[in-house]
């Protein structure tokens, strides 16, 4: 026998969770304007993509924020230095930045990504 979860119309439907609405009043711009200004005024740091070129004819618009010391699902050391990412053969470049030369910083930008 399969297990199937409930689709999210039956939990609604089904009274177990209180209904809230969550639309804000006003644009989509003036909300991520007062949340940007509250991670400001706690003093946060703010780093986002924006991939608008999904492919496939698609036009949605995907964003990814990131808050240091205040979204990480695991502590900055790890996603340092325990990375795994495409830019990892980068990494030590990337940390040690300002202490690059120029030549240094050419031969980044010149450097292969699979080397």
């Amino acid at each position: 026998m399969a297990l199937l979860a409930p689709s999210p119309i039956s939990i609604l439907s089904s009274g177990t969770f209180p209904v809230t609405a969550t639309t804000p009043d006003g644009s989509n711009a003036d909300e991520a304007a007062t949340l940007f200004g509250i991670l400001e005024d706690l003093g946060k740091e703010v780093y986002m993509a924006v991939h608008d070129q999904l492919g496939g004819g698609c036009n949605a618009v995907a964003c990814r924020i990131l808050v240091p010391g205040y979204s990480e699902i695991y502590p900055l050391e790890d996603l340092i230095w325990d990375n795994t990412n495409k830019a990892l053969l980068f990494r030590a470049d990337i940390l040690n930045l300002h202490r690059l030369t120029d030549a240094s910083l050419k031969a980044l930008l010149e450097r292969p990504r699979g080397q």
